[in-house]
């Protein structure tokens, strides 16, 4: 009897680290270090992926997100900054540099600056949805 339970504990905890395996082999990091890498891996990112800045990154225009995605960006304390022609460009439209544009869109972001936005560094739009960790606003119209 001891045997059996012995056995049946062990196959318990097999089957339960079995099924934790593929879902942290299939995560990858995807690096970026410049708008179009970083709109890129947005597209095909999953949302165990973590798209990593390597460098700061000049951007000319918003970035939604949208599609139903669920993405990650790790700054690792890098920026993303809105260029100077976009921001003297007004204030109409999308022009916030990141948009969850819609319910089933989330973006997380962590140990990053944004800085520079016409309006907004960071929005949350018609129920998407924003998660922010030691995110800094810098010079963006209406903050974040």
């Amino acid at each position: 009897m001891r045997n059996t339970l012995k056995i049946s504990l062990f196959f318990l905890v097999l089957v339960a680290v079995l099924l934790v395996i593929p879902n942290m082999v299939n995560a990858a990091d995807l690096e970026a270090n410049d708008e179009t890498t970083l709109r890129n891996q947005i597209n095909v990112a999953t949302p165990d992926d973590v798209i990593v800045l390597t460098d700061n990154i000049t951007v000319n225009g918003p970035i939604p997100v949208t599609g139903g995605k669920t993405i990650t960006i790790d700054g690792q304390n890098f920026k993303i900054t809105g260029s100077e022609s976009w921001k003297t460009a007004g204030e109409s439209g999308d022009q916030s540099i990141f948009t969850a544009v819609s319910a089933g869109n989330t973006i997380t972001l962590r140990n990053i600056t944004l800085e520079n936005g016409p309006k907004y560094g960071v929005q949350a739009f018609d129920n998407g949805s924003v998660i922010l960790d030691n995110v800094t606003i810098n010079n963006c119209s209406f903050g974040g």
